[in-house]
């Protein structure tokens, strides 16, 4: 089933980013990192949104040198003890969210300014189409999915974008009309990968949901310094 596949997936890929750690990102004499050996392709991909076929290695999976890619946003410690939205309503959380305030994160690529996430309401959780445009102002999109799991509440959810490696999404706080606070985070063996984003229906609305989601992320020990201002002066 897709949740089986994501937790497999979930759990593949924290195994991977310990070992290359630990590894300190060894790689062999193709310049491909050590710690691709034995793992699925699954697991693979999800490592890295930029990973390519390189057909000259026997099929092996390879990155692109100076690629950034999910290592770089592993640190020490663990992620930050948080509940979720109560009672938390698909029906009224589906629809337009913009980014307003973000953390640097691996799941945007190379999109960077006026991001807009449509979510529809499905069976398993949301159908999501994220669109925003590049540096140089040319157009982007991405399609994925929030999906619900049995073990967690309503309001945490798995990320599945292709090329993007999973994560969870968890609604803190949301009003549905303004504002929304998320938080994501996976950790293992001492190390974390922490992300957090404030989204609005309205650009107009980001400094109200700046100070209420503010309120949440400090609460929980969540550095809020680490938070910067999305880019919304195209739309």
């Amino acid at each position: 089933s897709i949740r089986s596949e994501m937790r497999i997936a979930v759990s593949a890929t924290l195994c991977a980013l310990v070992v290359a750690v630990a590894a300190q990102e060894q790689v062999d004499q193709n310049g491909i990192p050590t710690y691709l050996d034995g793992l699925s392709e699954q697991a693979n991909f999800a490592l890295n949104p930029k990973l390519v076929r390189n057909n000259d290695l026997g099929g092996r999976s390879s990155f692109k040198k100076n690629t950034p890619g999910v290592l770089e946003f592993i640190e020490d410690g663990k992620c930050a003890d948080v509940g979720v939205q109560p009672n938390f309503d698909y029906g009224k959380y589906a629809g337009s969210w913009y980014w307003s305030f973000k953390t640097d994160n691996p799941f945007l690529g190379d999109i960077q300014k006026c991001i807009k996430s449509e979510l529809s309401q499905d069976g398993e959780g949301f159908n999501v189409v994220t669109t925003g445009k590049t540096q140089f102002d040319a157009n982007r999109q991405q399609v994925g999915q929030y999906r619900s799991t049995a073990e967690f509440a309503d309001a945490s959810m798995s990320i599945f974008f292709d090329g993007v490696f999973p994560a969870n999404y968890r609604v803190l706080e949301t009003d549905y009309d303004s504002y929304s606070c998320v938080y994501s985070c996976t950790t293992t063996s001492g190390f974390k990968s922490e992300f957090g984003f404030i989204f609005t229906r309205n650009p107009k609305d980001a400094q109200y949901a700046f100070a209420k989601c503010g309120t949440q992320f400090v609460s929980k020990g969540i550095n809020f310094a680490k938070f910067k201002e999305a880019d919304q002066s195209c739309l």
